[in-house]
């Protein structure tokens, strides 16, 4: 049996700060135009943090979202519903607790792939279709409209 015991004033055996639990070289590929949701879990003990996200540009990290951590949940998320090639980068999160607070490492987002193209329509080309097409409409002939 080992008794341990501090007699430092001002020491609080409970103290336990928040942890950030992001793996260290995360990252998420992902292609252009689909829906990303990316975690940081999270522990604490006593008091919620606020969560924050920001994202790395230059030498500084612009902070993105921020909010309390909800209900029982120990996993603050960041979503994008369509990315884009803006959106690729590194991306941190951040809990503080008081003046206290733990930030994660480096997050890695790689967009990958093209904007989609548009559905092409007769009367959006030009050329011979559009031409035609709009010449059968001006003529009051449905029934020869081609498409």
């Amino acid at each position: 049996l080992l008794l341990c015991f501090s007699s430092l004033l001002g020491f609080d055996a409970t103290y336990c700060p928040v942890e950030i639990q992001v793996k260290r070289n995360s990252q998420y590929k992902i292609n252009v135009g689909n829906s990303l949701i990316i975690k940081c879990p999270f522990r604490y003990c006593k008091k919620k943090p606020l969560m924050q996200w920001c994202k790395i540009e230059a030498d500084e990290c612009v902070l993105l979202k921020e909010s309390e951590a909800e209900g029982n949940s120990n996993v603050f998320t960041l979503e994008f519903f369509s990315v884009n090639q803006n959106d690729s980068g590194i991306y941190r999160c951040r809990a503080i607790v008081d003046e206290f607070s733990s930030e994660s490492h480096g997050i890695k987002v790689i967009v990958e792939g093209e904007a989609p193209m548009l559905g092409k329509s007769p009367f959006k080309q030009k050329g011979a279709t559009y031409r035609k097409a709009h010449a059968c409409w001006m003529m009051g002939s449905p029934n020869m409209f081609v498409w």
